[in-house]
């Protein structure tokens, strides 16, 4: 084969080619690896849960021409459109997986251009290092593509600016500025990421201090002359976007972010020092050389690449094994799946999620699944159970992951399903407010303003939604819906909502019982509104309220009754200051039985009540006598 490399190319750049040609001359190795990264993206890391995700960290996006002059009119408004737009197909979990994987080879193959001239060798597999970042970025459910594709285009400009065959200092330099004011355009603060980059490369390069010094101090004022002379914004405003101290980010990327430019920075400084070695002794072997120690070179840096690929390889498997949080990602699937009405998949995520990590808000998507599935009378004390997380009360709100819309939508979901119409919109406008124009959003906007008859209101979410990059063509289904019926009359669910909701606001904030209360007023058969006031009856201990509605079960079809309400029946008998008769078949023999079991097992342990309740935990921490005796609030009944 004709060989191509320049006839005038310097001994060392060629030595330097050499070395990269030997080591990576079939790109087997970076092509198993990114095959082997997709593949593990793509089974391992789900990205619809990200997308799912109420959180405002995820971006918002619509196919709308304002939206799009919007972000090309500041500095990083097109990395944070390009952004945006890639993320909406997390809702895909392949095409996530190919967007994770697409970022990482990217970002391998810009820092090994930028490390090209120190050949192969161990150095080489620090390119790998950007995307283990990613990696770990993706198995912890950490969401900052826009924050990675800044860096990538920093990446990208640092190694057009390293490779670029430039001679003289005022080419480069020229060329280093043309290139930091567009880069601060299309990624705003990215381009001091660049800019630390071709500083660093030319500081440690001998005779090329100065150029790095300049490089620096113009990355310093490179916000305040670009952004205020040129583009005509504050620098404070912008200096920090696509970068993880902006405002907006979140706090848990920022040490991986650190790591990953950190990677960048070694990559360019060890790679440069290495060139100059290897610039310094490219000459012949002398004539005395062994023959013997000649031959064992090849030998020795065989085995040093066997070593550093092995190590590597331990990484890998370490990072995609143990750095995964599998507990976040039951927490994240509850939520995925209430969100798309699969309870029983719901259920079967929060049995895996360890109590430590179990709070409100996955309680209160539980709580809505069995209710869903017809089970929240027979097995919500089969999970942990807490007041609040049956309706998230103002309480709930104020913890520390409740912080975030994530809680004021999940309140509006279950206002939703009880058909309490008014607070449902209205938190749903919170939400909204909060975390831009998510599609479930705008649909339960729309849907509540069509349970009112507010129809031309409706149809602006609609059209809203119909812009949606995902859910798009469920927004055009409900207008051409509207088309055919303005009030859609024949819609099942418009009707339930229609027959549940309260006529007129509530005077003031309601507590939970009389909120439910009223809407039993409303509509005598909102069976949510039932079992959710006989559940908060049980979760509070008042059982006497509790006893007192089991007269209208059987105007919901219930003809025995459900395990935790004769458990509850039980333990008012024995707790009531006054006899109380039980009808005859209202308690089964097996429920009784267990109940008899269960006092004989802590009159056992009377010396020691927390003996007791370990004791009883294995067998009888799904009833409701354990959770009478030992749940939350047991100090204070």
């Amino acid at each position: 084969m004709r060989d191509v490399r320049p006839q005038n190319a310097s001994p060392g750049r060629a030595r330097a080619w050499a070395l990269l040609w030997r080591d990576y001359r079939l790109p087997a190795t970076p092509l198993l690896f990114f095959a082997a990264f997709f593949i593990y993206a793509w089974l391992r890391v789900d990205t619809r849960l990200v997308y799912f995700c109420p959180t405002q960290y995820f971006p918002e996006f619509t196919w709308d021409r304002r939206f799009l002059e919007e972000h090309l009119a500041r500095p990083g408004g097109p990395v944070e459109w390009a952004g945006a737009l890639l993320s909406q197909f997390y809702f895909y979990r392949w095409a996530g997986a190919l967007i994770l994987t697409g970022a990482a080879a990217l970002l391998s193959l810009t820092l090994w251009g930028m490390m090209a001239s120190a050949g192969g060798g161990w150095l080489a597999l620090l390119a790998y290092g950007p995307a283990l970042a990613v990696l770990l970025l993706a198995a912890r459910h950490i969401h900052c593509l826009s924050l990675v594709l800044g860096l990538l285009a920093a990446a990208a400009a640092g190694c057009a600016y390293v490779r670029a065959p430039l001679r003289g200092t005022w080419r480069r330099l020229a060329a280093f500025v043309v290139l930091s004011v567009l880069l601060y355009y299309l990624a705003a603060g990215a381009a001091l990421v660049f800019a630390a980059l071709c500083g660093l490369a030319e500081l440690v390069k001998p005779g090329r201090r100065l150029p790095g010094v300049l490089y620096l101090a113009w990355g310093g004022a490179m916000p305040f002359l670009a952004g205020g002379l040129l583009l005509g914004v504050y620098a404070g405003d912008v200096s920090a976007r696509l970068l993880p101290f902006q405002h907006d980010a979140d706090p848990r990327a920022l040490p991986l972010m650190l790591a990953l430019y950190a990677v960048f920075v070694a990559g360019v400084v060890l790679s440069r020092l290495k060139s100059a070695r290897l610039s310094g002794t490219d000459r012949p072997a002398p004539d005395g050389a062994e023959p013997a120690e000649e031959a064992a070179r090849p030998r020795r840096a065989g085995l040093r690449r066997a070593a550093v690929s092995v190590g590597m390889l331990s990484v890998v498997v370490c990072v995609a094994v143990f750095a995964f949080d599998r507990d976040g990602e039951m927490l994240l699937r509850v939520e995925f799946c209430a969100r798309q009405g699969r309870w029983e998949e719901a259920l079967e995520a929060a049995r895996q999620v360890p109590v430590a990590r179990y709070d409100l808000l996955a309680g209160s998507d539980v709580n809505r699944a069995l209710f869903h599935t017809g089970r929240l009378a027979d097995e919500m004390f089969t999970f942990p159970q807490h007041s609040d997380a049956l309706v998230t009360t103002a309480l709930a709100l104020m913890s520390t992951r409740s912080a975030s819309p994530w809680a004021v939508l999940k309140l509006s979901d279950i206002m939703h399903d009880l058909g309490h119409v008014n607070d449902a919109e209205h938190l749903a406008q919170e939400a909204y407010e909060q975390l831009g124009r998510r599609p479930w959003i705008l649909e339960r906007l729309a849907v509540m303003r069509l349970a009112k008859r507010q129809t031309e209101g409706a149809r602006v979410l609609f059209r809203a939604l119909s812009r949606d990059a995902i859910f798009g063509g469920v927004g055009a289904a409900w207008l051409r819906r509207l088309d055919a019926d303005p009030l859609l009359a024949g819609n099942e669910e418009l009707r339930r909502l229609r027959a549940s909701m309260l006529v007129e606001d509530e005077a003031g904030a309601p507590s939970v019982e009389e909120m439910l209360q009223e809407l039993l007023a409303r509509n005598g058969r909102n069976r949510m509104a039932f079992e959710y006031l006989m559940a908060y009856y049980l979760l509070n201990r008042r059982l006497e309220q509790f006893a007192a509605n089991l007269r209208r079960l059987p105007e919901f079809g219930r003809t025995s009754l459900p395990r935790h309400y004769q458990e509850a029946l039980l333990v008012y008998r024995e707790s009531a200051d006054r006899p109380i008769a039980l009808l005859e078949g209202a308690v089964s023999e097996q429920t009784a039985r267990c109940f008899d079991e269960f006092a004989a097992l802590l009159a056992d342990h009377a010396d020691d009540p927390e003996a007791g309740r370990r004791a009883a935990w294995p067998d009888y921490g799904g009833t409701y006598f354990y959770y009478y005796l030992f749940g939350p609030g047991s100090e204070v009944r």
